[in-house]
């Protein structure tokens, strides 16, 4: 009789086992189709928005519109990586709507970022990547209030 309870107790332990790796699967199969559902709509949304960007060109009403307004159909158009909810850097540095000609100095962007010159240097590089423009106009005698300009968006 021991033996009999020994096998179903096995078995129990397999059929346990066998539950939970299919249970895994499941769900790795769900967030596999839910990734896939969010990337076809991320997609969706970039070529809507690209579309508008240019029916708005050829009707000739784009040259209209404020720069803000154009700047936040463009970045509707440009697919990013951000979490939701973030902030990238030079939205921190600038504010939400930044323009051609707002300046910040290092403290006042260190005050903000808790980051360095050789930190932010290397932020603008990857700025102007993405066709942002910000120069730093060095103060000679007190780096701390060396300046950065944004010169084009």
């Amino acid at each position: 009789m021991s033996e009999d309870i020994k096998k179903a107790e096995a078995g129990t332990a397999k059929s346990e086992a066998e539950k939970l790796a299919a249970f895994k699967a499941s769900k790795a199969e769900a967030a596999k189709r839910f990734k896939e559902k969010r990337a076809a709509e991320k997609a969706e949304r970039i070529e809507k928005s690209k579309k508008l960007i240019a029916a708005l060109q050829k009707q000739g009403v784009w040259d209209k519109l404020s720069a803000e307004d154009r700047a936040f159909l463009e970045g509707l158009a440009v697919p990013t990586s951000a979490v939701a909810g973030s902030t990238s850097l030079f939205n921190v540095i600038y504010g939400a709507s930044p323009k051609v000609g707002d300046k910040k100095t290092l403290m006042e962007i260190f005050q903000l970022t808790q980051k360095g010159k050789s930190q932010i240097d290397a932020k603008v590089k990857d700025w102007a990547k993405d066709g942002k423009v910000v120069t730093c106009k060095i103060d000679a005698n007190n780096i701390l209030n060396s300046v950065y300009v944004i010169e084009k968006l």
